[in-house]
């Protein structure tokens, strides 16, 4: 019998986003509960007993809870992905694991720093230098995600796999 495999978030949630694109590219069976945000409900027993923090996303895969996007992506990478996907060895999966972090590290503060100075900041407050900056360095780190060319096993080029990942 197949595990009941749950995945707790919103869907315009971009961390829970990750987790429903790599259900969908392993083509797993899942189902999907709205918490969060206008959902409310991380505060509830019920939840902080599959997550302390009262986060989302969350994965309930069988008797197996994960939190963290990227610890899920990652489980769910070794668990059921192919070589491609989740190397057979640690270097190989540090391809993905150095990428996963750095987005999440380097790139996402960035990218946050341009959406909150442009489009969460009315026209009439907009700082042109601050958001200059912020385009600036995000053009830097795009440039560098470009120059990019993952080679998995059989010299394969599995960016378009791996990039909603990070």
């Amino acid at each position: 019998m197949q595990s009941q495999r749950v995945v707790w978030g919103r869907r315009s949630a971009f961390n829970v986003q990750k987790v429903l694109w790599l259900l969908d590219e392993l083509a797993l069976a899942y189902q999907h509960r709205d918490a969060g945000g206008e959902f409310g409900g991380l505060d509830e027993p019920a939840f902080l007993a599959l997550n302390p923090h009262g986060r989302v996303p969350v994965l309930q895969d069988g008797a197996v809870v994960v939190w963290e996007s990227h610890a899920i992506l990652r489980y769910l990478a070794a668990q059921y992905g192919d070589a491609d996907l989740w190397g057979p060895s640690p270097a190989q999966r540090s391809l993905a694991d150095r990428w996963m972090d750095w987005s999440q590290t380097t790139l996402q503060p960035a990218f946050m720093a341009l959406f909150a100075a442009f489009y969460r900041t009315p026209a009439e407050h907009h700082d042109a230098r601050r958001i200059a900056e912020a385009v600036a360095e995000c053009e830097r780190h795009f440039e560098l995600l470009a120059g990019w060319r993952p080679l998995y096993p059989g010299g394969r080029d599995r960016r378009h796999r791996l990039a909603p990942l990070f």
